[in-house]
């Protein structure tokens, strides 16, 4: 459990209006210890009705050895199956520096089970676009991945 500001948050936690510009490195690469790393929080357990992250940004960097890691550019993970989930709302990831040895373990803004992705941003310049997308678990298991651009111009073009 590895954050830029926090490694692990439990039960009804607020994270408000708060952001950081770190260096966020985990180096552990063995199965038995696979990490979870956010920009902000590494990871939640024990969600409860009010646990929410609102009004935060990260704009620094994350790398991960680990193929088994889940990496966020907000919250690492949040894998409560059984709990009410942790809602990210009005939430910025200003940077393209998220690293991970599995990229397929990246959301650029939080992998969440039960919990509510809103009004949350990515900046994903490369694509002369502002992009965020967010993996939501179901109980059974299912999971669904929702993308949402808005097309900016950019200063090239």
């Amino acid at each position: 459990m590895v954050g830029g500001l926090i490694g692990q948050c439990t039960w009804s936690t607020q994270v408000k209006g708060c952001g950081s510009d770190a260096a966020v490195v985990s180096t552990e690469d063995s199965f038995e210890h696979a990490d979870t790393v956010g920009g902000l929080i590494g990871q939640w357990e024990n969600s409860a009705d009010s646990s929410s992250i609102t009004d935060c940004w990260f704009g620094g960097s994350v790398s991960c050895e680990n193929i088994y890691s889940a990496v966020g550019g907000i919250l690492g993970a949040n894998f409560d199956e059984n709990q009410p989930g942790v809602d990210i709302q009005n939430c910025l990831v200003a940077t393209r520096e998220i690293r991970c040895a599995e990229p397929g373990n990246i959301t650029w803004i939080g992998a969440v089970v039960n919990g509510q992705v809103t009004n949350c941003i990515s900046d994903y310049r490369s694509c002369s676009c502002f992009s965020f997308f967010f993996v939501r678990f179901s109980r059974g298991g299912d999971s669904s991945v929702s993308t949402y651009s808005l097309m900016i111009p950019s200063a090239s073009s």
